[in-house]
């Protein structure tokens, strides 16, 4: 208290002193002060002579004379330098100011003042303090200004935090260690100090712990201050010393500055080297922990790995790609050694794709480090465009080297589906499997799917729907081909609709024969889009088995790389196999999916049998009876001619469902009734039009049918040998 009341006599003497000093002058002009710190610097108690952020004054307008007490927390605090500097002002003469500490040490008067007659504008004072702080100093620290006269008033700024300080840990790189350790200065280590005197000035203050089987190797360690490139060891104040050679804990040791200022905070480098014991050291990671008395973070960091002789593959990337496009680019490949000289010189590395997959082009191939490495260019191996080779130069002793492979483009079937796994293998010690792109179908097709029969035209199949794995995935001007199995054709011409996104088909230029449906494209979309085909009807013939329809959806609008205008077009060619004479790079695979749209359950119900027609011969046979006609089955255009009734007749269909009228014959049969005209080559089948590449005719007075059209309307099969026309039913 006796100790207070000092400090406050004394303050209120100098008050009055300079009060009696000063000249009178003219009150000073109204206005607000603002105090603020231009930092905040951290500060490690304790500390001697500590800079403290510079306190910013902005006065305004200076008239006359103004005085304040400007103090630190209390009188542990002891100001130890200090200055005041008119930083900015406006008018012909220049405010004055000064900072006088007083004899408590922890406080000071700051004191502005203005010529008489004069006066300043936007004044800017900047007051300068260092101070001893004790050891108890925690958190902020504030000086507090008290107004004792003029336009000075009153307020307080933060200008230091006080607090143990701590020291960020990183490394420069990770290192790789080898069975024979590394060099003496392979691993640099940062320790960067938040504020001055962070790292502290004692025994153990950092401490670095190797995991077991791993030892530190000291001998020709540097410890250097990375802001002046010296080195900090040494026995000076501030200085550091290096222990444990041939131990798992480093440890560093640093000089105590006393009752001197601490020095400036800095960033540290250590370089070091590690020694390893082969019997106890385990492959992998190498996790230092990080201790000592210094505040430090983090508690451990990875310096690296102790490896094996041995190399590593992985992909840089995954990238998507279309199935059944040409030069679609996959992942990039890096082959990396664990351990310089882990690549065999003079040794071969092979790519094989899985199959479905070939390499078109393998434009870009980086290296870097090893002795140094080189290779000989990759070339085919094998046939099948699958798999390519190379061959490696890797001389002794040049570091760890890097193969990549970039910009690397495939070709794949349009039924290749997934993963697109390389492996990688030979005889380089070069051993993997990596995965470098995903192959999206170009459509999936889905269907609803109603019974049909054997034996029975027209009939109701499912609605198809082709729906695009992304956009641009059928292509324009292109098509689109459905194809059923033999013996299921399509009896009318379906309705195909874009029910979404924006493709575009050309409805008119749609066409069917027989089993197969084209659809041309004419645009390609801007987004996923969906083609659906409805009011499909099939004709089934006797042929087909039980079981389901599987419609086959193929075309060059999805299989660009069986089609023979871009794989045979000029400038298109392949390094790693020969492109076929048909254009097809993958023959074997040109369905990009297939779906079931109905099912063949029973046999339609009608009667069975066969007949044989034997040409020349007006005898005949069916179901086993020999019969005669009055006119005998002839060939003409390769195609066999029986008479109209006759043929009819045999096949079951009854004599009250022949009829010709006006050159057309007409014969009905369950659901089927067919239309045939006299010089005519169509047949009507139902509603559907059926091509025939021969036309009924009138011969002798009477009318002549081609027996394979009208046996096949009606379900039947047929088959000629050795002058003989027989057909099943």
């Amino acid at each position: 208290m006796k100790r207070m009341r000092k400090a406050v006599s004394i303050l209120v003497t100098l008050a009055m002193l300079i009060g009696l000093l000063l000249p009178v002058a003219a009150p000073a002009a109204a206005g607000v002060v603002t105090y603020s710190a231009l930092s905040a610097p951290t500060i490690v108690p304790p500390a001697t002579g500590a800079t403290l952020g510079q306190i910013q004054i902005d006065l305004g307008t200076v008239s006359g004379n103004s005085t304040a007490v400007v103090s630190l927390p209390n009188t542990d605090y002891t100001i130890t330098a200090s200055s005041v500097t008119v930083a900015a002002y406006t008018g012909t003469t220049a405010p004055t100011a000064t900072f006088t500490v007083s004899a408590a040490g922890h406080e000071g008067v700051l004191a502005v003042s203005q010529a008489p007659g004069t006066a300043s504008t936007d004044v800017k004072l900047l007051l300068a303090l260092s101070a001893n702080i004790p050891s108890d100093a925690d958190g902020d620290i504030k000086a507090t200004i008290n107004s004792l006269s003029g336009q000075l008033s009153s307020g307080e700024v933060i200008v230091a935090k006080a607090n143990s300080g701590s020291v960020e840990v990183s490394l420069v790189d990770t290192v790789t260690i080898s069975e024979a350790g590394t060099s003496a200065t392979a691993l640099s280590v940062n320790f960067k100090e938040n504020a001055a005197g962070a790292i502290k000035g004692e025994n153990n203050t950092i401490k670095l712990t190797l995991p077991k089987g791993l030892t530190w190797n000291t001998t020709g360690a540097t410890f250097i201050n990375v802001g002046t490139g010296a080195s900090a060891l040494g026995v000076a104040a501030g200085q550091f010393a290096i222990s444990g050679n041939g131990d798992k804990t480093l440890v560093l040791n640093r000089v105590t500055w006393g009752a001197g200022a601490a020095p400036a905070k800095a960033m540290y480098r250590l370089s070091v080297g590690v020694n390893v014991n082969t019997e106890d050291a385990k492959f992998g990671d190498v996790e230092v922990t990080v201790g000592g008395t210094s505040t430090s973070s983090p508690a451990s960091l990875v310096i690296g790995k102790y490896a094996d002789y041995g190399v590593s593959v992985k992909a840089k990337s995954v990238e998507d790609i279309t199935s059944g496009r040409v030069d679609e680019e996959i992942g990039d490949i890096e082959i990396k050694e664990d351990l310089a000289d882990s690549i065999y010189s003079g040794r071969t590395i092979t790519l094989e794709l899985p199959r479905g997959a070939k390499w078109a082009t393998i434009p870009t191939t980086t290296i870097s480090g090893g002795g140094p490495v080189t290779i000989s260019g990759w070339v085919r191996e094998g046939s099948d465009g699958r798999k390519v080779k190379t061959t490696v130069t890797n001389p002794v002793g040049g570091g760890k080297a890097t193969i990549t492979l970039e910009n690397v483009t495939i070709d794949t079937a349009v039924d290749f589906s997934g993963d697109v796994a390389v492996k990688i293998a030979g005889s380089a010690g070069v051993a993997g499997e990596v995965v470098v792109a995903k192959a999206v179908a170009p459509i999936t097709v889905t269907a609803n799917v109603p019974d049909v029969k054997i034996g029975v035209q027209g009939q109701v199949a499912g609605d198809i729907s082709i729906v695009e794995g992304k956009k641009e995935a059928i292509k324009r001007n292109k098509e689109l081909v459905l194809t059923a199995p033999v013996g299921v054709d399509f009896a009318n011409l379906p309705t195909v609709e874009v029910t979404e996104g924006d493709l575009d088909i050309d409805e008119k230029a749609i066409s069917k024969s027989a089993n197969t449906l084209t659809i041309p494209v004419t645009s390609d979309s801007s987004k996923a889009s969906t083609i659906k085909i409805s009011n499909i009807k099939f004709t089934v013939n006797r042929s087909v088995p039980e079981g389901p329809i599987k419609v086959d959806v193929a075309g060059n609008a999805v299989d660009e790389v069986n089609d023979n205008a871009v794989t045979l077009a000029a400038g298109f060619a392949r390094g790693f196999y020969t492109i076929p004479v048909s254009g097809e790079l993958f023959p074997q695979n040109d369905v990009a999916a297939t779906v079931i749209n109905a099912k063949v359950v029973t046999p339609a119900p009608a009667e069975t049998g066969s007949v044989i027609f034997n040409v020349g011969s007006s005898v005949y046979t069916t179901n086993g009876v020999v019969k005669v006609m009055d006119a005998a089955p002839y060939i003409k255009n390769n195609r066999t001619y029986v008479p109209v009734r006759f043929l009819a007749l045999s096949l079951g269909v009854a004599e009250e469902n022949i009829a010709y009228e006006n050159g057309v014959v007409t014969l009905k049969k369950g659901d089927a009734t067919l239309k045939l005209t006299i010089g005519d080559k169509t047949m009507m089948n139902n509603d559907a039009t059926v091509a025939m590449d021969v036309a009924p005719e009138v011969v002798n007075g009477r009318t002549m049918l081609p027996a394979r059209f009208v046996a096949e309307g009606f379900g039947a099969l047929v088959g000629f040998s050795n002058g003989q026309v027989v057909i099943s039913y």
